[in-house]
């Protein structure tokens, strides 16, 4: 939990989000099988809604999500944030310590 608590520090910072649409997206990003991306393509998720009765679709390519806030025009929604936090705390240690550029794990783990 300390990964996302620094990673959601640095969104929140780095990328000047909501720290409360942050909060929401470490919980999904924490939790066991809300996020997959096993039938799908580079770059691309399902999402389980925060009450587990529904999936999104996140594409990090074209920087959308099928949910209703996305839809409503929000810039970044939880579930894109989520998806960020998943592949960050998965995707730095390896490039670390095979001291490589993230971006090829991103593409070794299917995630780009």
């Amino acid at each position: 939990m300390d990964t996302y608590r620094t990673l959601a520090e640095e969104a929140v910072h780095k990328f000047g989000l909501d720290p409360n649409r942050v909060i929401l997206a470490v919980d999904i990003a924490a939790s066991h099988g809300m996020i997959y991306n096993k039938n799908c393509n580079p770059g691309e998720f399902d999402v389980r809604s925060r009450n587990g009765r529904g999936w999104y679709h996140v594409n990090t390519r074209t920087k959308s999500c099928t949910c209703p806030d996305s839809q409503l025009g929000h810039n970044i929604c939880k579930h894109r944030v989520a998806v960020w936090l998943y592949t960050q705390a998965i995707v730095r240690p390896h490039a670390e310590a095979r001291r490589v550029e993230q971006a090829i794990i991103m593409q070794e783990l299917g995630y780009a």
